[in-house]
């Protein structure tokens, strides 16, 4: 049987990774990160000792530096080639592994991950049902998951950063404004949080906590974010 072609992935163009390349590693514009995110993340992680945490769509790395990982072993998953070069290059790590791979073909045993992560991938997914069964899939059972993405009630403020783009059913396609480096391609996925949290409980992932966070634009209350916290059954 010819296995299903996944959705396209602006980051596997040499172009588009090196262009997100400059927006995660400026140290001026990368505010929303420092703050709100590599805290969250630093802060989940220092529950474990000893475990294999894993984190799916790695990019060039930089969670990895990030985490609690001097008291655990850590694996990143990345389909891009551009940007795996770049982690291995920059986090080379006796306690650190990058892996090729995706959301929907994680390449680990199963039951073989206490923890897996992942930020900012879950909106670039057309089938998320298909990744939580992944997630669960690689998952210990009680293993936790942290999983950082768009918050569909701000969708909105997520669209107006796009330009010349198109929009087909739920997907938004087109350039992406940065202060640092536009995205000259970048896809979104409008996903609702109902289908969100649907796809993690269809596939026995317990969802203990739900947070919306970060501010992206001044003109806007709206949270952009939310962290979705639980473990797998």
């Amino acid at each position: 049987m010819k296995k299903k072609k996944r959705e396209e992935n602006p980051f596997e163009k040499k172009i588009v990774a090196n262009e997100w390349v400059k927006i995660v590693e400026d140290t001026v514009h990368g505010g929303w990160r420092k703050k709100d995110v590599y805290p969250r993340l630093f802060k989940w992680s220092r529950q474990f000792k000893n475990k294999i945490i894993v984190e799916i769509g790695s990019g060039q790395g930089v969670c990895s530096s990030k985490i609690n990982f001097r008291q655990n072993k850590y694996i990143g998953i990345e389909p891009s080639r551009w940007l795996l070069a770049r982690a291995r290059a920059l986090y080379g790590h006796k306690r650190r592994k990058f892996l090729g791979g995706d959301a929907y073909s994680l390449p680990l045993r199963s039951k073989s991950a206490d923890a897996a992560f992942s930020i900012n991938v879950w909106f670039h997914l057309k089938n998320i049902k298909k990744a939580c069964s992944e997630l669960r899939r690689i998952l210990k059972p009680l293993g936790e998951f942290y999983i950082i993405t768009a918050n569909p009630g701000a969708y909105e403020v997520w669209e107006s950063f796009f330009t010349r783009y198109q929009k087909k059913g739920k997907m938004l396609s087109g350039e992406f404004y940065h202060p640092v480096s536009n995205l000259s391609l970048n896809i979104f996925y409008f996903h609702s949080l109902s289908d969100i949290v649907g796809a993690f409980e269809k596939n026995d992932l317990i969802i203990i906590d739900i947070e919306t966070f970060s501010v992206m634009k001044k003109d806007t209350t709206h949270r952009c974010y939310v962290g979705i916290k639980g473990y797998a059954k």
